[in-house]
């Protein structure tokens, strides 16, 4: 008849630490435990993954901190948000740039008194600025004349850059009496409609 002694399990009064010495007690304990236990120390590298493993086996459990909720997402959701606000982003970068070079242009105060005083006097309603740059506060322009051949501007860089304007490329004609100049008249040279109707 064979007799076996078995190590009492403590209670886990003091918590992890305890309990897991003896049991580790008790592996040491057996011949076979102990070799392999010598075996593992002996080798630096299997001592380091032991002690690892025991301390996190036996250790987790000490520092834990209550758990809060955490907001999180995957790689590809934050690259399917980013996609999607660069296209209203980029669209406020256009507008914005389209809005500078608008106010850039020669004489701009001039044509907006103008186009103020038709809409006031005449009653021709002011156009809208286009591709809703009214909502940064850009005003429309009506008309535009460009004076050949003092100014220079290009008249398709013009157009794309006012489609809302009616633009005429004019000339002065200078009329003589007995070699006195004694009127200067202006000339249609072209005459283009604006790219895009007001809203």
């Amino acid at each position: 008849m064979v007799f076996s002694e078995r190590i009492p399990q403590p209670r886990r009064i003091f918590g992890p630490v305890p309990f897991g010495f003896a049991v580790w007690l008790r592996r040491l304990a057996s011949p076979f435990g102990f070799a392999v236990w010598l075996r593992r120390l002996a080798s630096p590298f299997g001592f380091a993954v032991w002690l690892r493993v025991w301390l996190r086996r036996y250790t987790a459990g000490m520092d834990e901190k209550p758990k809060r909720w955490r907001f999180r997402f995957k790689l590809r959701t934050l690259l399917i948000a980013m996609a999607i606000l660069m296209l209203p982003m980029a669209w406020v970068g256009y507008s914005l740039n389209w809005i500078r070079q608008r106010q850039r242009f020669p004489n701009r105060e001039f044509l907006d008194s103008i186009a103020q005083d038709r809409e006031d006097i005449v009653g021709i309603r002011r156009p809208v600025a286009p591709s809703w740059l009214w909502l940064f506060g850009e005003a429309g322009v009506d008309r535009i004349g460009i004076m050949r051949p003092d100014s220079s501007l290009d008249i398709d860089y013009v157009r794309h850059l006012f489609p809302e304007a009616t633009i005429d490329e004019l000339s002065i004609i200078e009329k003589r009496e007995g070699g006195v100049p004694v009127l200067y008249q202006p000339v249609i040279l072209q005459h283009f409609e604006p790219l895009c109707g007001s809203k």
